[in-house]
């Protein structure tokens, strides 16, 4: 689970308000703080949209920055984002946002049939003129322009008129999905809820072929338990090593090469579209549902959509899922000391 599959290569992505009018460049650094790319210019692929594709795998699995320098604005955009092995049935951030917004009012799930620079026609779908005026649609992973939300801003019974144009307009079967709530809501909602999950999560990370000098190995960023240490693919007793303040393992004797650890981190919130959600996604979804839920509620007479009853409902569900989501602890883990 996580941003980005390791031993693959990366694609990153950043809305960088300004960036147009400026000179952007990207430095990524790994989990154990090298640098893997400095300062590289970065040509815009959209509205200031920039998009990077790493030329090597991530081999590393844990947490990356990536770092959008705007050179004439002198501000820097820090993106923290995960790598690690992606499971066959996770759910990614585009699906998650559409099962957040269902639970709390209406969401349209669509095929494009055509599209213009700033229209998109959807003829399987039945409407009267100005029925999804001021909806929002995003529109699916795979596309340039996933992750911004396009407002509705005209509807004549079978295309709908847009508040800004396409990057590049999606092509006929490609898949989109609308909103009668703002996507920046559900996001907020959704962040707020995978900081409440985080650290349940615990997601197992391995890392392989630590660098040992001195008897101590400085742990990547994100790591906060250890439960098993292997040296020459020989797993080392409790006795053999031990935790250090600094985020640091020491040994009482020097281990022979490779040494390999097993560790476990906290979720992180999904940066992108194809994003898989780490943190469990009913839970995940019921509580972001009880927030929204929490926003709109009011009494029986100003509230027909009852969304008092729906929060205590998506609460019940919540805790529920929460008791059943939780990660769990290898038997003689050892936390990691600031």
């Amino acid at each position: 689970m996580a941003d980005r599959e390791i031993l693959r290569v990366a694609t990153l992505i950043a809305d960088l308000p300004g960036g147009d009018d400026d000179i952007v460049d990207l430095t990524i650094t790994d989990p154990y703080g090298l640098v893997l790319l400095a300062a590289e210019v970065i040509a815009p692929s959209g509205w200031n949209r920039y998009r990077y594709t790493t030329l090597l795998p991530l081999v590393f699995a844990g947490l990356y920055t990536a770092e959008w320098h705007l050179l004439a604005a002198d501000t820097t955009t820090t993106q923290v984002f995960s790598v690690g092995r992606q499971p066959t049935a996770g759910i990614t951030k585009f699906l998650l946002r559409s099962q957040i917004g269902s639970r709390v009012s209406e969401v349209v799930r669509g095929t494009v049939s055509n599209a213009g620079i700033n229209t998109l026609a959807d003829l399987s779908l039945v409407g009267n003129p100005e029925q999804y005026n001021y909806y929002w649609i995003m529109l699916d992973p795979l596309h340039v322009d996933a992750g911004i939300p396009f407002r509705v801003v005209g509807y004549n019974g079978s295309a709908f008129e847009l508040h800004r144009p396409f990057t590049t307009p999606p092509t006929y079967g490609a898949k989109y999905t609308m909103f009668q709530i703002n996507p920046t809501e559900i996001d907020e909602a959704m962040q707020i809820a995978v900081n409440e999950l985080s650290e349940q999560a615990r997601i197992e990370v391995r890392i392989e072929d630590a660098l040992v000098v001195d008897d101590l190995f400085t742990l990547p960023a994100g790591i906060t338990h250890i439960s098993e240490i292997w040296s020459n693919e020989d797993k080392l007793l409790p006795v053999d090593w031990h935790v250090r303040t600094g985020r640091r393992i020491a040994w009482e004797a020097t281990p022979t090469e490779p040494v390999d650890l097993v560790g476990i981190r906290s979720a992180t919130f999904p940066l992108w579209e194809d994003s898989i959600i780490e943190s469990d996604p009913f839970t995940t979804s019921a509580r972001a549902a009880f927030l929204l839920h929490a926003n709109r509620a009011g009494g029986a007479a100003i509230d027909p959509e009852e969304h008092l009853r729906r929060q205590l409902a998506a609460s019940d569900d919540y805790e529920r899922g929460k008791r059943n989501s939780v990660g769990r602890i290898p038997p003689g883990s050892r936390p990691v000391l600031e």
